[in-house]
């Protein structure tokens, strides 16, 4: 099991874990009612959002980086789906279903046959009217304990892990791949950047940073090093100035 997923980091510690039998059982705090239950976590989780947000001095002006190339290539439409490429999609990922699913994923696939053309359909639909279904915007959403040691009892001591639909995501990798053939093709993709990005990840991060840190202790300067961890980075987004990055940059 180690020597076949030795390639790939994330799969070789599922293995890792999985051989040591390090997967904690879930846990919740103690609750009268799962219906109570559900309404206090929703509660909390929507709170946390409400009070980071709460605490923005206000948005300040849509700024460009100097070295950020500046290009003038619009993407003005979605390319349609092929069978191929929405069964590609399909069949790539482990067969994990969502209890907001109708089948389960494990036999989407195994009617595949049947099935593509309808799916590919409502890809093409959605990207040809550009709407995203409302069915496809539900999660389910679970409670995940952030470390074993922390108090259960406590509502911060859990994080939200949201799990979609296998048709929702089905769309979002369609997506996907267009909005990164398009940054790719017109080099719209900041060098510094390695998240999210073929052939990137954390060691491509970690390597610029310390060939920064070596070439100015070469010349000899003096470096600093700030880490920033932010909150619920993603949950804060704010989506008016997304938007106008997507449309601007």
């Amino acid at each position: 099991m180690v020597s076949t997923n030795s390639a790939t980091p994330k799969q070789l510690w599922e293995c890792i874990n999985k051989i040591l039998h390090r997967r904690p059982a879930p846990s919740l705090p103690t609750h009268a009612s799962i219906k109570l239950l559900c309404n206090s976590f929703s509660s909390h989780f929507k709170d946390k959002i409400s009070v980071i947000q709460s605490t923005f001095t206000g948005h300040t002006p849509h700024t460009v980086h100097a070295d950020f190339p500046q290009r003038n290539f619009q993407l003005a439409s979605f390319e349609p789906a092929t069978t191929t490429e929405v069964r590609k999609i399909i069949m790539s990922p482990p067969s994990k279903s969502c209890d907001l699913d109708p089948i389960p994923t494990i036999l989407l696939k195994a009617c595949l046959d049947v099935l593509i053309k309808p799916i590919t359909n409502i890809v093409n639909a959605s990207l040809c009217y550009g709407f995203f279904p409302d069915d496809f915007k539900c999660a389910h959403v679970n409670p995940l304990l952030k470390k074993p040691t922390l108090p259960k009892e406590e509502l911060n001591s859990y994080r939200p892990i949201s799990n979609l639909s296998f048709n929702s995501k089905i769309l979002e990798k369609v997506v996907a791949n267009r909005l990164r053939s398009h940054i790719y093709k017109n080099g719209l993709s900041n060098v510094s950047q390695s998240a999210y990005k073929q052939f990137h990840s954390t060691e491509t991060a970690l390597l610029k940073v310390h060939n920064d840190i070596n070439l100015n202790i070469d010349n000899g300067k003096v470096t600093a090093l700030t880490l920033l961890d932010i909150s619920a980075a993603f949950d804060t987004i704010d989506h008016n100035i997304l938007i106008t990055r997507l449309s601007t940059w």
